[in-house]
């Protein structure tokens, strides 16, 4: 699954998916390859589901090594229900993860592992590969209402 858009607009739906899947007592990962929850407000939120949610910060400057490794565990792991890997988009887009090597990978997961990919314009083979890509836009968010 891809959401495409906007960091903090992409994060929302699928931090929902978060919580939808831990609500049934599945774990989870979420990874920021950006600086999405740097100021979501949803970390709050994941406090009672600590045994449930991994969290993982690496940045927008992530080193293709870390991110590299990094994927390779989480998707090779069979405890995991849900990986949300949070403006990966960017890293395939600045060439720090080629699509290709992403999909390689992601098609290593174990039966009934969900991977959702979120950020700004994402590459066409991960368009082409996802079974869902949605593109998600801010029309309206009260807090900048004045």
């Amino acid at each position: 699954m891809v959401y495409a858009g906007d960091e903090a607009c992409t994060a929302r739906p699928a931090l929902g998916q978060v919580f939808r899947a831990v609500g049934r007592g599945f774990r989870a990962c979420i990874a920021d390859f950006g600086e999405c929850l740097q100021s979501c407000s949803s970390l709050a939120s994941m406090e009672p589901f600590a045994g449930l949610i991994e969290v993982h910060r690496f940045g927008a400057d992530s080193q293709s090594g870390d991110a590299r490794s990094f994927l390779g565990e989480v998707i090779a792991s069979e405890t995991l229900r849900i990986v949300v890997l949070l403006g990966i988009t960017v890293l395939m887009n600045r060439k720090i993860i080629e699509p290709e090597e992403f999909l390689r990978v992601l098609a290593m997961r174990p039966t009934g592992m969900h991977v959702i990919a979120t950020g700004p314009n994402p590459p066409q083979p991960l368009v082409d590969a996802a079974d869902l890509v949605t593109e998600v836009a801010e029309l309206k968010r009260s807090e900048k209402i004045a």
